[in-house]
């Protein structure tokens, strides 16, 4: 395989990760229980904070191995290996 193909094949596999890390991020969104007053600004403040984290948390896992790829690639060619 040449260069190219195994960044293409790469690629694909860092893609299916972040729609992987986006469609669990989807199914285990933060939510309030039928129990709690929705109105409440403590009750608000505490779930707007959650969704923060939660998201915050979902971006980290979705692009942590493609930041690890680049500097990867990047240290390769600054060395001349790539």
């Amino acid at each position: 395989m040449s260069g190219k193909a195994i960044y293409a094949v790469i690629g694909i596999l860092l893609l299916g990760w972040i729609g992987a890390v986006a469609m669990s991020a989807i199914a285990n969104w933060p939510h309030l229980p039928l129990d709690m007053p929705a109105k409440d600004t403590a009750v608000d403040a505490a779930y707007q904070k959650a969704v923060s984290a939660h998201v915050m948390r979902a971006a980290i896992a979705a692009l942590a191995p493609v930041v690890v790829f680049v500097l990867g690639v990047l240290l390769l060619r600054r060395r001349g290996g790539a």
